[in-house]
């Protein structure tokens, strides 16, 4: 699994495949947020990260940029596409509280 904040998972994704990882391997985290950073909702890069056999990992849902619309409509694209098995919905958000 890979970090991705504010864009690079494709990049990221082209980068290890060229190093020889397995495609069906690689989860392209953070998805979500300025995704090819330009456009809040990047649906054709992410097909574009689908499409090389990678997952797609949706998480951090609720958090400041990574809204639970935009997540479920970047999501339904995927799915309306074809790609539901290269989808993975998982939290990595973790609040800090100063007592």
């Amino acid at each position: 699994m890979t970090h991705t904040t504010d864009g690079g998972g494709l990049e990221e994704a082209r980068l290890l495949i060229e190093l020889g990882v397995e495609p069906n391997r690689l989860m392209i985290g953070h998805q979500g947020h300025l995704d090819d950073r330009e456009n809040d909702e990047a649906n054709e890069y992410h097909i574009n990260i689908a499409k090389l056999g990678c997952y797609l990992q949706f998480d951090r849902v609720g958090s400041k940029n990574y809204d639970f619309d935009k997540q479920a409509r970047k999501i339904q694209y995927l799915v309306s596409r074809g790609f539901l098995r290269k989808i993975v919905v998982s939290h990595d958000h973790v609040p800090l509280f100063l007592c």
